[in-house]
């Protein structure tokens, strides 16, 4: 699957730097698939919105190249970005990397590219069945960029001639100007050789996979044939959907631009946000979830309302007054399951005998309610000491004494974060805003939107919640209030915001052998994996141990391509 960055989540994603890398990465994709022109009008925006900072060196993979090749350039690039020294530098940096890969095959390498083709492909093909069949492949950085540069061999030695810079600049005229295909002109898998094409249907298979595209981008000499529609034909798209739905994308993102983010949940009660979120977890886009846990899904999230005199209770226990919408919230469930979150159900909530004040030393951190960079938060003074550091720390954000916990599981966690703390925040954010340029301006609003809705909302703000992640990839995120964590949540369990995970036909996931082994009573989802498994061409006792389900966790990966076993 090909373009998956859907235009209505970009216009309700909370998270800017997420959308802005994800945007990157889009141009990065409609380039490959044969759209310069609307690859460089996205790169374009991002550039002068100032929803990008326009950096000197290339922040786009090898799109460089094919800006280079066509020698026309995005708005907003500076002028060095497209210098000789800088392309020279990005080639020397391809080249180093591919010949450290070599290396580990063979040091030193093979003389003679037919050698050097015939060693990459005995290589792929061999982690191919061994890594490939069980999701691993993905993980295989010398297998990913063995196979460009197998690519880019095997073409060569078949006399498969680009076409010349000229061509690719009259193409591109062309297409702008009738908006037409220019099928007589298109390079087609079918027309290569046989391991060229083997390599083109190895990469198609593993086009999502993390780094894959960028590895192609930065192949210097394939470009004229991505411009071609090569790689479009080999992901069977035609260049009229690659067309819109980069279109699409870019009226989308133009749109965000212009009006800000569109928050689809906006007039719903506390009471009404909840039951979307319930129905989202248990029975919509989180449905899949429960299967691959091996757990049956519950009735419902909602829990026995906690009654007037629990909460006051709770209030004097804490020695604090809790927000309104907080309350509001026990009055209606008290505590709640675990929401899905795109990936997999966030942490429960806890009842008022559960809400505790935390006083772990290891909770002294730093008051992160806008995700802001470096740069931004080195702008306001520092003021705020980190003892436990060595050696000690200052710094413009307020550290946490205690947290109040409303919710937690494994790693997780939710806080209420007091006024007080809150107010000391919002004073150095206001310190960054006032020292701030243009562009870091331009920042901190986006970030204030995100959280609150606006900067308006955002100083008005009296609490705030936070979820803290803890250990080995350590994450905070910041939302403007109890009301709006509630709505950020059940929003990204929305079929908008699903974090989908395409497996194509012909693979299998772990979850479905657990469902056809009878480990879980789905009895519909058990019914469809089975019919897949009529195609398979080696006993179960192996299936299994390829994967070896016992040891694995199986979320979102581990799959198994059915023509390859």
């Amino acid at each position: 699957m090909a373009l998956l960055l859907k235009a209505e989540r970009i216009l309700c994603d909370r998270n800017f730097d997420s959308l802005w890398f994800d945007l990157s990465q889009y141009a990065v994709e409609l380039a490959l698939l044969g759209e310069i022109d609307l690859s460089r009008h996205l790169v374009s925006l991002l550039f002068t919105s100032g929803a990008m900072r326009p950096y000197s060196r290339p922040t786009f993979g090898g799109l460089t190249f094919a800006w280079n090749q066509t020698q026309d350039w995005p708005q907003g690039l500076l002028e060095e970005a497209s210098s000789e020294a800088v392309i020279e530098e990005l080639r020397e940096q391809y080249r180093t990397s591919t010949l450290y890969n070599l290396q580990k095959l063979q040091n030193p390498p093979p003389s003679g590219d037919d050698k050097v083709l015939e060693m990459c492909v005995a290589h792929f093909q061999g982690r191919w069945k061994k890594h490939y069949q069980v999701g691993t492949w993905r993980n295989e950085e010398d297998v990913k960029q063995l196979l460009v540069r197998a690519l880019e061999l095997s073409l060569q030695i078949s006399e498969g001639i680009p076409p010349s810079s000229a061509d690719i600049q009259d193409k591109q005229g062309t297409e702008n100007k009738d908006g037409m295909d220019q099928d007589r002109s298109r390079i087609k898998v079918a027309d290569l050789d046989d391991i060229s094409s083997d390599i083109l249907r190895r990469l198609a298979a593993g086009w999502n996979y993390h780094g894959q595209q960028i590895y192609l981008s930065e192949a210097e000499h394939l470009w004229p044939y991505y411009m071609k529609g090569l790689l479009a034909d080999a992901m069977q798209i035609s260049q009229e959907t690659v067309r819109t739905r980069g279109k699409a994308v870019i009226n989308a993102f133009s749109k965000r631009l212009r009006e800000g983010r569109k928050a689809i949940l906006d007039g719903k009660s506390i009471k009404e946000l909840l039951e979307i979120g319930s129905h989202n977890t248990i029975s919509g886009p989180g449905l899949a979830t429960w299967a691959e846990n091996a757990v049956e899904p519950p009735e419902t999230l909602f829990r026995e309302p906690a009654t007037i005199d629990e909460i006051a209770k709770l209030e004097e226990r804490l020695n604090i007054q809790l927000p309104e919408e907080y309350k509001e919230f026990l009055l209606i469930s008290n505590g709640f399951g675990g929401i899905f979150n795109g990936f997999f159900n966030s942490a429960a909530l806890f009842s008022v005998d559960e809400v505790k004040w935390n006083y772990e030393k290891y909770f002294r951190l730093p008051v992160e309610v806008l995700n802001l960079p470096y740069e931004i938060q080195d702008l306001a003074d520092k003021i705020y000491v980190r003892e436990e550091t060595f050696p000690e720390r200052k710094q413009a954000l307020p550290l946490f004494d205690r947290v109040l916990e409303i919710g937690h599981e494994g790693r997780d966690n939710v806080w209420l974060v007091q006024p007080y703390l809150f107010e000391q925040a919002k004073a150095a954010y206001q310190q960054m805003y006032d020292r701030a340029d243009a562009g870091q301006k331009y920042i901190i609003e986006r970030a204030m939107e995100g959280v609150a809705g606006s900067k308006e909302d955002f100083e008005k703000m009296e609490w705030a919640v936070i979820t803290w992640a803890s250990g080995s990839s350590a994450n905070m995120v910041g939302y403007g209030g109890f009301r709006r964590y509630l709505q950020d949540s059940i929003e990204d369990s929305s079929e908008v915001n699903k974090k989908t995970y395409f497996m194509e036909e012909g693979v299998i996931s772990s979850c479905e052998i657990n469902l056809y082994l009878g480990r879980i009573a789905f009895t519909d989802v058990t019914t469809r994996a089975m019919k897949r498994y009529k195609k398979l061409k080696t006993p179960l006792d192996e299936l299994c141990a390829y994967c070896a389900m016992d040891t694995v966790p199986f979320r979102y990966y581990n799959h198994l391509r059915l023509s390859d076993i």
